[in-house]
């Protein structure tokens, strides 16, 4: 009888254990190595992954990078130069300090959101197991900012210790979201270019509308496809998400509207899911909050930019550096030609140069010496925009035999020898010959690595290209296939054409096509 007992005593007691884990479990059902875990109410868990933005412990470390589409006449994604900096400072697998920030791996839960709103008196907003996994939708922006506020105050109250030091929990601003969305440091520069950083198919990673996908629209569980490279789950689809920042048509400066949702949902077909896909969203709509079955929300964690004094200290020692090496001008003029920017500051320069001469000579007995002497510094000016041009000519000339080059190689020696060499692993392995198996598979892999590593090398010339003016350049490429057509060399000439045709694509989109790039170049 006593046997019996203790047998439905230890029953019970793993029932119980197995309830206060379920939770846990729907909270974060793909465990990765370094997920950051913060604890909620009701045994629930918030997951996090840490996004890092650079190397080093400076206080101004910074990463840049373009945000938008590929397509640079659709105004609502236009590419521009953006920069991002980390919250927290980590020692990552190498040992050296890396700033980091954390965005959520997973879009907040109906039970994780019911979790911090529950009211005790209404059994409705109590966790259930049918909710568990399901994004919370239908909420406005407040509810989801309030949520947040009475959870950072729970976790300053329970849990103070799990949250990094300073630490906080915010929407993510827009930036934040898609340098996440696109991968960050953990994909390639020519995975991070592209509309989505996955490989197809696209239905093994994201929700979206389709029969291969969504069927019928109808939201998923969190974690059930592949995360990206930052091993975040279901950003590009399932739920829209809510960020912080306010909707401006360029990413920073403008009108000021609505706040900015992204991402796709279960109702966006598979050609619009892109890392770019941004949406305004009004605060209020017919004289109610604005709410939406399709929209929630992932969460971030921050801190204060300027948390103590000693870093303050430390932001006063670096700042000058800083500001003489990186600072560059806002938004969309920082795609402009670095001449153009230069040549309108020094056009500016001698404007403001003729105009004090004018109000010397109107105004002030002024010696004819230090008259000469304007003249001198506003013609000097003049010479300046002249060596500037040529440099220019001569730097494109420099980077568009480049670009030819990487192209005839890749195009040569790798892209098209290794169909031949899979063919011969295929003759290899019917003989049976494993040293001769070995020795192929070992360059078809040499092979591989040599394809994409040229290929980003490519990418990089054309952005360095996409510095200079347009003009400029195109004339060096007509120059180069007049030396090549002077040389003979046929096969390179015309493998020249396609380079020219990519520099275009890439100079409209600020974008690379890599699979196109190596269609091309087959």
């Amino acid at each position: 009888m006593k046997s019996i007992f203790f047998k439905c005593l230890l029953l019970i007691i793993l029932c119980l254990a197995s309830l206060d884990t379920s939770f846990a479990e729907n909270d974060n059902p793909k465990p990765y190595k370094n997920d950051f875990i913060l604890p909620m109410p009701g045994n629930h868990e918030m997951v996090f992954r840490p996004v890092s933005v650079g190397n080093g412990d400076d206080p101004f470390v910074v990463k840049e990078f373009k945000m938008g589409g590929s397509n640079i006449n659709q105004y609502k994604e236009y590419p521009t130069s953006v920069i991002i900096g980390g919250s927290f400072i980590k020692k990552n697998s190498n040992g050296y300090s890396e700033w980091i920030y954390y965005i959520g791996k997973y879009e907040v839960t109906k039970n994780q959101f019911n979790s911090v709103m529950a009211d005790k008196s209404n059994p409705k907003n109590e966790s259930n197991s049918q909710q568990s996994g399901f994004p919370v939708t239908d909420i406005s922006w407040f509810d989801a900012n309030e949520f947040i506020h009475k959870y950072n105050m729970w976790l300053m109250k329970n849990a103070k210790e799990a949250l990094p030091k300073y630490g906080f929990i915010r929407l993510p601003t827009e930036v934040e979201w898609e340098f996440a969305a696109r991968g960050g440091k953990a994909v390639k520069p020519t995975h991070f270019d592209k509309t989505h950083p996955y490989p197809e198919p696209l239905n093994a990673y994201e929700w979206y509308y389709g029969k291969e996908s969504s069927k019928k629209g109808k939201i998923k569980r969190i974690g059930k496809l592949k995360p990206n490279d930052l091993f975040i789950h279901d950003i590009l689809g399932n739920v829209s998400e809510m960020t912080h920042s306010l909707y401006q048509i360029e990413y920073y400066q403008g009108r000021v509207g609505g706040f900015v949702a992204r991402g796709g949902n279960t109702f966006t077909e598979k050609k619009y899911i892109r890392s770019s896909l941004r949406k305004e969203i009004g605060f209020y709509k017919r004289n109610k909050v604005s709410k939406q079955s399709k929209l929630g929300f992932r969460l971030a964690i921050a801190s204060p930019v300027l948390f103590d004094k000693p870093f303050i200290k430390k932001c006063d020692k670096s700042w000058k550096n800083y500001a003489n090496k990186h600072r560059r001008p806002p938004t969309t003029k920082s795609l402009s030609p670095v001449t153009e920017q230069t040549n309108i500051q020094i056009s500016d320069a001698i404007k403001s140069i003729g105009h004090i001469k004018s109000e010397l000579s109107n105004t002030y007995q002024v010696s004819d010496t230090i008259m000469k002497q304007i003249g001198r510094i506003e013609a000097s000016m003049n010479n300046v925009v002249s060596i500037l041009k040529k440099a220019e000519h001569d730097t494109a000339y420099a980077w568009v035999k480049v670009a030819s080059q990487i192209a005839y190689l890749l195009h040569s020696r790798e892209i098209k020898e290794l169909p031949i060499k899979k063919a011969l692993l295929v003759k290899a392995e019917k003989i049976g010959r494993s040293k001769i198996i070995n020795s192929i598979k070992k360059q078809i892999k040499d092979k591989k690595r040599n394809i994409e590593e040229g290929l980003n090398s490519y990418r990089d010339v054309f952005e360095q290209l996409a510095s200079l003016d347009k003009e400029v350049v195109l004339s060096s490429f007509e120059k180069h296939n007049k030396f090549l057509k002077s040389k003979g060399v046929v096969e390179q000439d015309r493998i020249n054409e396609i380079v020219i045709k990519h520099y275009l694509q890439y100079h409209k989109s600020r974008r690379a096509d890599i699979d196109k790039w190596r269609k091309d170049l087959d």
